[in-house]
């Protein structure tokens, strides 16, 4: 949370040596990961959290969501931003996940009914709160921002 990823990679990584097991371990270097800019390995460690808690909480699946969309893997990532948002329906970060993936699989209707719905929950929600914040996730954050211009979502700039 505090964005400093190595030091989060490291406490993973200490995580593992006390518990190699431990579906946390494997969500925070995957977090890490995918915040990095790394969202293949991020996918792989979220997965192994998922294998690990058959009954994750809403953010486990919401992070995988977001390595799923930036790893390609499009409809999967529909697929658990559904399952994230049955579990938890007024969670942000499943409908942008949601969002973002629709845009690029050309599903734009779909895209621009649930921007709808985010704003509708979240009226304050822009453009640039779909960015991911480690400088080396620039590129993932500039498609995701481009995938919520294209579903409708207002920029900061609109709102003054």
């Amino acid at each position: 949370m505090a964005r400093d990823y190595d030091a989060a990679m490291a406490a993973a990584r200490r995580c593992f040596d006390a518990s190699p097991n431990e579906a946390d371990c494997f969500h925070v270097m995957g977090k890490a990961l995918l915040e990095a800019g790394d969202p293949q390995g991020g996918a792989r460690m979220l997965e192994q959290a998922l294998d690990r808690n058959p009954m994750p909480r809403a953010y486990l699946p919401a992070f995988y969501a977001t390595a799923l969309w930036g790893s390609g893997r499009l409809k999967e990532a529909v697929q658990v931003a559904d399952e994230c948002l049955a579990q938890a329906p007024d969670f942000w970060r499943c409908r942008q996940d949601r969002i973002a993936a629709l845009v690029e699989l050309g599903r734009l209707d779909e895209a621009r009914a649930e921007a709808a719905r985010l704003r509708a929950r979240a009226p304050r929600m822009r453009v640039e709160h779909f960015t991911l914040v480690a400088p080396a996730a620039a590129a993932l954050s500039e498609r995701r921002m481009a995938a919520a211009r294209a579903a409708g979502m207002p920029s900061s700039d609109a709102a003054r």
